[in-house]
């Protein structure tokens, strides 16, 4: 964690302490579905130590903005394919209660924020918990060496 005036930057791992993968890749698609593994609440994207510590930081009460900082993107990136849903279980997405569980330590937190990356992409979510209800807003950023035309970025024309 690192205080920058009235912010907590929390700097999470979301790839050495994780969960092993549990669903298979499909060739064209990320994953297909959520397969039963990955419901397992006792699955972890940050690893109990970190989540542990996260969540002993995150203050609601005292004023201060927690923004929680980490690779991969938060908000349901699942895309429907016909009846197929692809689902990317290399993100937030294949650790679905492992993400209930930091939501709950954002929502209702009027100074909260996620910033994620690894997308290539660069947009901004309102990220909602499995009941659909907003818990947190997210600001995805690609990665330097991604090209992107900007005049299409998000549907806009510059």
């Amino acid at each position: 964690m690192v205080e920058v005036g009235p912010a907590r930057v929390w700097l999470l791992d979301t790839r050495q302490y994780r969960s092993e993968q549990v669903c298979d890749r499909l060739p064209d698609l990320p994953a297909s579905e959520l397969c039963g593994g990955a419901l397992d609440p006792n699955r972890t994207m940050l690893g109990a130590a970190q989540e542990e510590w996260l969540a002993d930081g995150v203050d609601p009460t005292d004023g201060r903005w927690d923004i929680v900082a980490q690779q991969v993107v938060m908000a349901d990136l699942s895309v429907e394919f016909g009846n197929d849903v692809g689902v990317n279980n290399d993100q937030w997405d294949g650790y679905p209660a492992a993400r209930e569980r930091l939501l709950k330590l954002l929502t209702d937190h009027d100074r909260s924020l996620v910033l994620s990356g690894d997308l290539h992409a660069a947009m901004e979510n309102t990220v909602t918990d499995s009941d659909e209800l907003p818990s947190c807003a997210e600001l995805v950023v690609p990665s330097v060496t991604s090209l992107m035309n900007l005049t299409t970025a998000a549907g806009l024309t510059l």
